[in-house]
């Protein structure tokens, strides 16, 4: 069984899969968070909704250690989340983080939004929800790291700023467009 068949094309929930099939599949996805299995990011970016479907409930304390181990790369650490999410451990980890840690570990939710918000409204929707959600003192930060992921999954500046301007505050503007800058750079 390949991860990468699997992240490409999400399997049906209702369908099941094979016991040793699915534990063959949460061995590799425990590899892809390590970085012994590479995959391309937009596929990585799908490890929550994959993990959420085959419950990695039995690597939930593991994954959380990668989380947690902070000698460990940020993509480690941002992929060890995305894989914990749907667990009753990874619910814990997200609810015990505060609004900046969040942002700093959103790229994974974020980077799908943005690929798709240029083109279809749900995700512009879904960023607005996520820009209204995050509470005043962690808004910056959420749009510098907006900004920065725009490079990573090729999203148009102009589609996002447009899609960002709208709510934002003079300063926070500023901020886009500084993010934005480096990004391009």
């Amino acid at each position: 069984m390949d991860v990468t068949v699997h992240l490409e094309n999400l399997p049906d929930p209702k369908e099941p899969i094979d016991r040793d099939a699915l534990r063959e599949l949460r061995a590799q996805v425990m590899k892809v968070v390590s970085g012994h299995i590479k995959v391309r990011s937009e596929l990585a970016d799908k490890l929550s909704p994959l993990c959420k479907i085959i419950d990695m409930s039995e690597h939930a304390e593991e994954l959380d250690a990668l989380f947690a181990d902070e000698s460990n790369s940020r993509l480690t650490r941002e992929r060890a989340l995305a894989a914990v999410f749907h667990t009753d451990v990874g619910l814990s980890r997200f609810q015990s983080l505060n609004p900046l840690q969040r942002v700093e570990f959103c790229a994974p939710w974020v980077r799908p939004i943005l690929r798709l918000g240029a083109t279809e409204e749900f995700p512009r929707v879904a960023l607005m929800a996520l820009y209204r959600a995050t509470p005043d003192e962690a808004r910056d930060a959420l749009i510098a790291m907006i900004g920065l992921l725009v490079a990573q999954v090729g999203a148009t500046h102009h589609a996002l700023s447009t899609l960002l301007r709208a709510p934002l505050s003079d300063a926070q503007r500023v901020v886009l467009d500084q993010a934005l800058e480096a990004a391009s750079c």
